[in-house]
């Protein structure tokens, strides 16, 4: 929301003039045009800390028009999933490796060393295994395999968050190749 501003002609004591304000939702504040696109800047040259008043300007589409640049979708999903914890899709300020959060550390390492605090055997061992996701970007097909996953979901958030362009998922097809020889020489077992 624009906020009318007076005009400076207008202004008959000759006091400096008052530029046009709009209410900035995501600071929940009041910004000139100027100030916005400065704190846009500044959040687009460095990763702010998410405890940083910066942090909320940092994917903003209005101080990208306001900064004058071209806002980009996808680098913004992508940056929004930066901290996103992969296992559980909570969000998190500290993730350990770029991937899990705390909590998931801890469970993942007890269910690597064979036990939980309590000595009992952890419950995320039988959830673990290995996946494979198909990753469609830029035309060209990647087949990402992770091991110690809880499932494509997993997978699927780590790659998103190293995307520079649209991605696609999709579960891996299977290509069967069998040598022509062995294939004439194998009898029709019914």
């Amino acid at each position: 929301m624009l906020i009318a501003a007076v005009p400076s002609s207008a202004s008959s004591s000759g006091a400096m003039p008052i530029p046009a304000l709009f209410d900035c939702v995501a600071l929940r504040a009041r910004l000139t045009v100027s100030s916005c696109a400065a704190r846009w800047c500044k959040a687009a040259d460095r990763l702010p800390e998410p405890w940083d008043s910066l942090s909320r300007c940092r994917n903003c589409p209005i101080g990208a028009r306001h900064a004058g640049i071209e806002f980009n979708a996808v680098e913004a999903a992508a940056d929004a999933w930066r901290l996103v914890c992969c296992r559980c899709l909570r969000p998190s300020e500290r993730l350990i490796r770029g991937k899990h959060c705390i909590s998931c550390y801890n469970r993942d390492r007890e269910a690597r060393i064979g036990k939980n605090a309590k000595g009992g055997r952890p419950h995320l061992t039988d959830h673990l295994g290995t996946c494979a996701v198909a990753v469609a970007a830029g035309g060209a097909v990647e087949l990402i395999t992770a091991h110690r996953v809880t499932g494509p979901v997993e997978v699927m958030v780590c790659a998103a968050r190293t995307a520079k362009a649209g991605v696609t998922f999709g579960r891996p097809g299977r290509t069967w190749a069998l040598p022509i020889d062995s294939a004439a020489s194998t009898p029709d077992k019914d």
